[in-house]
């Protein structure tokens, strides 16, 4: 299948699928993933949604203006406004793919349209029309990178990550079950918690270089999806010094981490010491 690129963030979910793939083709311009591999993988989001829907709420989160949109995607393959996430993975039917007209791209793939500030010169609403299974396959790759979700204090935000190595998210994402994320900042300590959830992974022919890391304020009511943030994991460097990554470091990042813990402070030192040794730029004394 042939998935066109719009240049916006939703192509960075349907790069995802294709990293996910063995043989796909990546262009400029659009992505072609073999209808095989492109099955499988929307398995592994099915499985990914299906766990999770048992357990919490789960579904794209879309706020009043990405609903029409959302529903027009849907109908495009007969699936009813009410589907799960795991059904529309397992039953999309390929033979439907170009049968029906584009339609505006949910907020959920377009977010930096939304924070105005970071592009000068872009004042006004720009309406993005997308094609419908575009939008059903950025949802699967929304669901294999996002990790989970976090406490900033005020408000809970989304945690995806993206990774330039297939097979690690789906992976990373079973291991942690979909449980609330202890949090995301510093950044250093998000780092080493999560190079230390990737060194336990069991698939062990795979090795992560890099991960990108995006923290998300998903839409609700009349909020459509915005990013707040961006940094990248260097997984690879850190895992350089796998020896330090233990089950005692893992509970200082985590309170580190953590926006309620009263010695936060002191732990956020601590974290950053430690990280700045494995980088290489300190000593260890």
């Amino acid at each position: 299948m042939q998935i066109p690129l719009y240049n916006i963030f939703g192509d960075n979910y349907i790069l995802q699928l294709a990293t996910e793939a063995e043989n796909a083709k990546m262009t400029p311009n659009y992505v072609e993933i073999e209808d095989k591999e492109l099955k499988e993988i929307l398995g592994m989001a099915a499985e990914i949604a299906e766990y999770r829907e048992k357990t919490q709420k789960f579904s794209i989160p879309l706020y009043k203006n990405d609903k029409e949109s959302w529903k027009s995607a849907l109908s495009c393959y007969s699936f009813p406004e009410t589907s799960s996430l795991s059904q529309i993975f397992r039953d999309f039917d390929f033979s439907k793919v170009k049968k029906c007209g584009e339609v505006t791209a949910p907020s959920f793939i377009k977010p930096e349209y939304y924070e105005y500030g970071r592009f000068p010169g872009r004042v006004d609403k720009e309406k993005i029309k997308v094609e419908p299974h575009y939008v059903i396959l950025a949802a699967a790759g929304w669901v294999l990178t996002r990790i989970g979700k976090a406490n900033i204090g005020n408000a809970y935000v989304g945690v995806n990550v993206f990774s330039p190595q297939g097979g690690i998210l789906y992976s990373l994402i079973k291991k942690l079950g979909g449980a609330q994320l202890p949090g995301v900042k510093p950044e250093t300590a998000f780092s080493l918690w999560i190079s230390k959830k990737v060194s336990e992974l069991s698939v062990t022919s795979i090795t992560a270089s890099f991960l990108r890391v995006y923290i998300i304020t998903d839409a609700a009511g009349n909020k459509p999806t915005v990013i707040n943030s961006g940094f990248t994991v260097e997984v690879s460097k850190i895992l350089n010094k796998r020896e330090l990554l233990t089950d005692k470091l893992e509970k200082i990042t985590e309170k580190a981490l953590d926006v309620n813990y009263d010695m936060r402070d002191y732990y956020i030192k601590l974290v950053n010491y430690i990280y700045e040794y494995i980088n290489g730029s300190k000593r260890i004394e």
